[in-house]
């Protein structure tokens, strides 16, 4: 979940009793003032947990170019769609990917169809262009899915990448 946003942003500064605190002496206090609480766990209830929360590395890297992401013109999105496959591509190359990665496209719907496979096409070509491969375990999440159909659509739109690409049958997960 996102943090909540106020005029301070969402880590203003305050140094108060009830801010969050990191467990270093630096406090915040990611408040709204219509919620007038913190969304941050508070260090005082678990301390541990609290600063092993910091530590834990990035399992799962998804980017996402839907809800997240939020409209754009056709250029604006095809640069993105460069810059993620090439900094995956530049991850792959320094092993530093986390173990499941992916790319979150924008629904099947009748309204963002084409934009969706035009991300997916995109971004795969070019990782494949660059890397020589896709990341292990490399995987598509398709959002808002309200018929089978869309599921089949995008299972067979891999399957031509994947032939395109000249990747084994399947090795682009949903």
């Amino acid at each position: 979940s996102r943090p909540p946003t106020g005029s301070g942003g969402a880590f203003a500064p305050t140094g108060s009793r009830d801010s969050c605190s990191t467990g270093d002496s630096r406090s915040f206090s990611p408040r709204t003032p219509s919620a007038g609480r913190c969304w941050w766990p508070r260090p005082h209830r678990n301390l541990q947990a609290h600063r092993a929360a910091f530590r834990i590395p990035v399992e799962d890297l998804r980017v996402d170019f839907e809800d997240g992401y939020g409209p754009r013109g056709d250029d604006e999105e095809d640069t993105h769609c460069l810059a993620v496959a090439h900094a995956f591509a530049r991850a792959m190359a320094d092993h530093t990917l986390p173990p499941f990665v992916g790319i979150r496209v924008k629904s099947l719907s009748a309204e963002t169809t084409d934009r969706a496979l035009r991300t997916l096409d995109l971004t795969l070509t070019t990782l494949v262009a660059a890397a020589g491969a896709l990341p292990e375990g490399f995987v598509v999440t398709l959002p808002k899915v309200v018929m089978p159909a869309q599921v089949t659509a995008l299972v067979e739109c891999l399957a031509m990448l994947e032939r395109a690409l000249g990747l084994r049958g399947g090795s682009i997960g949903v």
